[in-house]
């Protein structure tokens, strides 16, 4: 009888077929695959082996910090403050008698300190303007004596004998009087014109 159809053969040959052990690779690490893809800035990638969605963006290039006042985002910057009460008005009174000029703007006259008032006719002399009630022995800076803005002069003083009878300055009348001195005179309906008791001298003011 032949050796290889002996039972116990069998069984030693099977023995040393199971016993033997398969070769095995051992590597470093899992199997690496090569990818000839390329990464795209929206975060796709593609190789040879299909299309891959990233699931962040790409590494793009961070942005720069702010640079002091200049960074980040552009700035307006507050708005400054407007002109409060509308538009302004031009209010003209030179010599700060209270009185406006008429180079002043028309909503001046609205306003609480000119209201009801005439414009000055002299708006360089402080003591000229409407309304006017001191009587003056010297005339104006401007020339003239019509200290109260009337287009007229008025004396201080009269210049005749009056009736009924009161004290009178004899001067010149009118403006050719103002500034002229002289003794104050009386009326007396009897003994006609006399000095005034006590009256002294005065000179002849107006406005």
């Amino acid at each position: 009888m032949a050796l290889t159809r002996s039972p116990y053969l069998r069984v030693l040959a099977s023995l040393f077929v199971a016993c033997t052990f398969p070769e095995i690779d051992f590597d470093d690490g899992p199997p690496s695959s090569t990818s000839t893809g390329a990464s795209t800035s929206d975060g796709a990638s593609t190789s040879d082996g299909g299309t891959s969605a990233a699931g962040a963006g790409g590494t793009g290039q961070g942005g720069q910090g702010g640079r002091g006042p200049t960074g980040g985002a552009p700035s307006t910057g507050g708005m400054g403050g407007g002109a409060g009460g509308g538009p302004q008005l031009d209010c003209v009174d030179a010599d700060d008698d209270g009185y406006l000029s008429d180079a002043s703007d028309p909503g001046c006259d609205e306003l609480p300190p000119y209201v009801g008032k005439d414009h000055d006719c002299d708006d360089a002399d402080e003591y000229t303007h409407p309304n006017q009630a001191t009587f003056f022995t010297q005339p104006r800076n401007a020339g003239g004596w019509d200290y109260d803005c009337s287009g007229s002069v008025e004396t201080q003083y009269l210049v005749a004998c009056p009736n009924p009878c009161a004290p009178w300055l004899p001067v010149s009348p009118g403006e050719q009087g103002c500034g002229d001195t002289a003794t104050m005179k009386k009326c007396n309906t009897l003994l006609g014109c006399s000095s005034a008791p006590n009256a002294g001298t005065a000179t002849q003011g107006c406005h």
